[in-house]
């Protein structure tokens, strides 16, 4: 009787040596799955913040003037250039974000002075892939209308960006094309490190193109035709 009974505890035991190792290996096994899944998720993780950090296409857009600044007055001095170009350029930045792979930047969040060095400086530092700057235009002859669009003509993608631009504003805006000028005695044209284009979005000093300018919609308009052209030249740059 003592015998079988030895027996019988030998087995037991057996038995919970080997369900023990079971539970072991099995929790080994949960183990292991899970770092699998943890790693794979870190992994994809990981690549999410890696193309949120490198966009497929990075912008600067520059409201002209600010601050002080107020740039061109129209004839009743009631409406600054500052504003209307601060206003078109975050639409062009509203349209270009709808891309989730487009980074863009201001040279200025607000109304604040920048001189065309600090200008510059942020332009070379972000090193985007193209520079759009905003202005309105003015002129003594009353009557002057239309879009013209600077250059810089030590740089042919910098004259391809504009000519793009200036057809796709003329295209949206139905506005007088009034076609490509060379931009390199402006500072901000002439020492950026890539295409840049100086768009003259209309003349302030021509009441009925002040009053066109003045209206959102037409603004819109303005900022569709300037991210057409953008859209137009993209992937033909190769960063420096």
């Amino acid at each position: 009787m003592l015998f079988v009974e030895k027996k019988i505890l030998r087995a037991a035991g057996i038995q919970s040596v080997v369900f023990l190792s079971i539970c072991i290996f099995v929790g080994v096994l949960i183990r292991e799955d899970v770092q699998t899944k943890i790693m794979a998720n870190v992994i994809e993780d990981s690549g999410k913040d890696d193309k949120a950090s490198h966009p497929d296409y990075i912008y600067v857009i520059d409201a002209g003037h600010g601050g002080v600044d107020s740039g061109t007055l129209a004839a009743n001095t009631k409406y600054e250039e500052k504003t209307i170009n601060f206003s078109i350029a975050n639409m062009v930045k509203a349209l270009l974000e709808q891309d989730k792979n487009t980074k863009v930047y201001m040279t200025r969040e607000n109304d604040q002075f920048l001189s065309p060095e600090q200008r510059v400086k942020i332009i070379n530092e972000k090193n985007p892939d193209m520079v759009i700057s905003i202005h309105c235009n003015s002129a003594d002859n009353l009557d002057a209308t239309g879009v013209e669009v600077l250059y810089n003509t030590k740089d042919e993608e910098s004259k391809e960006l504009s000519s793009e631009c200036l057809g796709e504003i003329a295209k949206s805006t139905k506005q007088v094309n009034r076609g490509l000028l060379e931009g390199d005695n402006i500072y901000i044209v002439r020492n950026s490190n890539v295409p840049i284009a100086l768009i003259e979005v209309g003349f302030l000093s021509n009441k009925e193109e002040l009053n066109y300018l003045l209206i959102e919609e037409n603004q819109e308009r303005i900022a569709k035709g300037i991210v057409n052209g953008i859209r137009k030249t993209e992937g033909k740059r190769t960063k420096i």
